[in-house]
């Protein structure tokens, strides 16, 4: 998943304009993250204005002044989590960090496969269980449930 997927044209003109702000210094990959997630404020600001105007519109034309700004704080809680997750999985996808595999998830088929991985966070380091695609490389956090499972062997 890229940061524009599925952004409307004017949704992407304003991640351009985040992207143009990139930092011109070597970063870590926290402080990167942190810097992408303040080079995005403008962006999720523009997207939450958009998105709760049109629910207004559509769905509650007489809301007043408060419900407004609730309304508008709903979708800025929105634009906010969905763009930091989008973040974490460009970075996570695009800096490779040593893994090993430790089960095939009998998930998939002729279409894509799906291994269990262990290898840290390139954003916080700390070591994690991931489910990765093994035809496209992509990974996607499996979770503490996961970490937390008993396992079975095979010996």
């Amino acid at each position: 998943m890229g940061l524009a997927e599925g952004a409307a044209q004017d949704e992407r003109d304003l991640l351009i304009a985040a992207l143009k702000k990139a930092p011109k210094i070597p970063l870590t990959p926290a402080e990167l993250k942190a810097a992408m997630a303040e080079g995005m404020k403008d962006f999720n600001a523009a997207l939450a204005q958009k998105r709760a105007d049109t629910w207004v519109a559509e769905k509650e034309p007489d809301a007043n002044g408060p419900r407004k700004a609730h309304i508008l704080g709903f979708f800025a809680d929105r634009a906010k989590a969905a763009a930091d997750a989008r973040i974490t999985d460009t970075l996570v996808n695009a800096i490779e960090v040593p893994e090993v595999v430790l089960a095939d998830s009998n998930w998939g088929g002729p279409a894509g496969q799906t291994y269990f991985v262990a290898r840290p966070d390139p954003i916080s380091g700390e070591l994690m269980m991931w489910e990765k695609d093994v035809f496209t490389g992509r990974l996607k956090p499996l979770g503490k449930n996961w970490e937390d499972a008993s396992w079975n062997t095979v010996e």
